[in-house]
């Protein structure tokens, strides 16, 4: 099967992926954004094609910033700091992407900033530069290829 079927067999499975990622993120990820993400992760061969993408639809400055958490609202933030307990990273942190593939497609992403630590009263980004201080799971550590979550029961590891 040549790689354009395969492209378009496979494609109500990259939506799925990427409306899974935008529910999960919450409202600052934009459908074209999340689905390039998805791209780069479950087919980084398409890396050219998330390029020329990026190429017709130039945005802000390309790489990943990162949002303030003190302008979020409350319940965003209760949110937030309920994945983070339960994950320990943001939904785009778990796709394990290097930075500098998502800069050098020219993407522009808005991950989750820093929540305050307490009693801080800095600003997010002086307080910490990462949401986690352990790396983010590498491929087979709990995350599948979708960006469901799966056990270590599951892969026969504890």
């Amino acid at each position: 099967m040549n790689h354009r079927t395969t492209r378009w067999l496979l494609a109500p499975l990259r939506q799925l992926r990427t409306h899974r990622l935008m529910a999960q993120h919450g409202p600052t990820l934009p459908y074209d954004t999340a689905w390039a993400l998805i791209t780069l992760h479950t087919a980084p061969d398409e890396t050219t094609l998330v390029r020329a993408w990026a190429g017709e639809h130039p945005g802000s400055t390309a790489g990943i910033q990162h949002d303030r958490w003190n302008n979020l609202s409350s319940s965003e933030q209760r949110r937030r700091r309920a994945w983070l307990q339960r994950h320990g990273h943001s939904p785009i942190q778990l796709l394990n992407l290097d930075p500098l593939l998502v800069h050098s497609t020219g993407l522009h992403v808005l991950d989750w900033g820093q929540p305050p630590e307490p009693g801080n009263t800095f600003d997010d980004e002086q307080a910490s530069g990462f949401i986690s201080k352990e790396p983010a799971p590498r491929s087979g550590d709990g995350i599948s290829r979708d960006g469901g979550e799966r056990s270590p029961q599951a892969d026969g590891r504890r």
